[in-house]
């Protein structure tokens, strides 16, 4: 199990934080500041920052998963889940899609399976959607599982069409638009998926033209519908250097949490103070010797003692570590 702060709330709804941060280190690093770890669950990136050594952004709370490719070729990658550490480790896996486009995790609840497939969709083909079909139609996904399974898909579809989309940007609907989108709603329709984010709503603020328009979207398995308490784009909440919404996501789902641990911070002790006592601890115990064959009890009885007497100082002597939830893993 992950060790978590005391301090993290056991959450008792799945929440998400959606965002397309545009391969922009300040967007990810404001979401990273804002979506904070004891309130959200889980983040999911579209088009996230990449550095040169194929790495992203992640404060210590979060588990990076990148899509099963990534390291083949790093810049290539444009989805990636980030994990929040509190979530039991043996409660998720990674689904392994085909596609720099698409990472995917399974939630095993105690009474179903939720799987996460957080996509982007390249707005010049459907390459990533049929990488999602493939998946879906693979033997694994077929198997039998011992529990009822959901899906949501969530990401930047970069698709419009007036089921989503407000009608006063209807002069998006062109015939190549509609086509371009059919693969998309054929593909809604095989696997019984619904419109978890209400229609009309607009998750992208057009840079040149500053028009509202939604590329962005959240579907979910039709019997998962009605978990969803909230599913919402906050544009007061977008980060900087960003033209996309936040959409968050709230489902009535008992996530499975890690068992909460707490560490000491030897970095902050008192080390004249830690001697002094343990000084005075050791004194108290019987003096060192030699234990020759056939002592052994009165070895292990010395071991315990000096053991309890060097742990007693820790306990009082070490404090606990506070961690800040947004310090980074790679500063010391």
């Amino acid at each position: 199990m992950s060790e978590t702060p005391t301090a993290m709330t056991h959450p008792t709804k799945l929440r998400i934080w959606q965002q397309n941060v545009n391969q922009s280190l300040i967007a990810q690093l404001d979401t990273l500041e804002s979506a904070d770890p004891k309130g959200y669950d889980l983040i999911l990136l579209q088009e996230p920052y990449v550095d040169h050594l194929g790495a992203t952004r992640a404060t210590t709370y979060w588990t990076v998963v990148y899509p099963p490719r990534h390291r083949d070729a790093p810049k290539r990658s444009r989805s990636i889940i980030l994990v929040n550490k509190r979530l039991a480790t043996s409660s998720w896996t990674q689904i392994d899609v085909p596609s720099f486009d698409i990472s995917a995790i399974q939630l095993q609840g105690e009474h179903s399976i939720l799987q996460i497939y957080n996509v982007y969709n390249d707005c010049l083909h459907n390459d990533s959607l049929t990488s999602l079909a493939k998946q879906l139609r693979s033997t694994e996904h077929r198997a039998h599982q011992p529990t009822p399974r959901h899906m949501i898909w969530a990401g930047d579809f970069n698709r419009h069409h007036p089921l989503w989309d407000d009608v006063r940007n209807s002069h998006l609907f062109t015939e190549t638009a509609l086509d371009a989108t059919q693969p998309l709603l054929d593909l809604l329709g095989i696997h019984r998926m619904k419109m978890a984010l209400p229609r009309d709503l607009a998750t992208l603020e057009s840079t040149a033209t500053k028009n509202w328009t939604r590329v962005d979207n959240v579907f979910c398995s039709a019997d998962l519908l009605q978990s969803f308490l909230l599913c919402d784009v906050d544009p007061t909440r977008r980060p900087a250097n960003t033209d996309h919404f936040p959409i968050l996501s709230t489902v009535d789902i008992v996530p499975m949490v890690a068992k909460e641990s707490v560490r000491r911070n030897f970095r902050q002790t008192d080390w004249d103070a830690f001697g002094k006592m343990l000084k005075e601890k050791l004194e108290r115990l019987d003096e060192p010797r030699e234990f020759r064959m056939g002592e052994r009890a009165a070895f292990e009885r010395a071991r315990k003692d000096l053991e309890r007497a060097v742990m007693e100082t820790i306990e009082d002597q070490v404090p606990m570590a506070k961690p800040c939830p947004h310090s980074k893993r790679w500063w010391t």
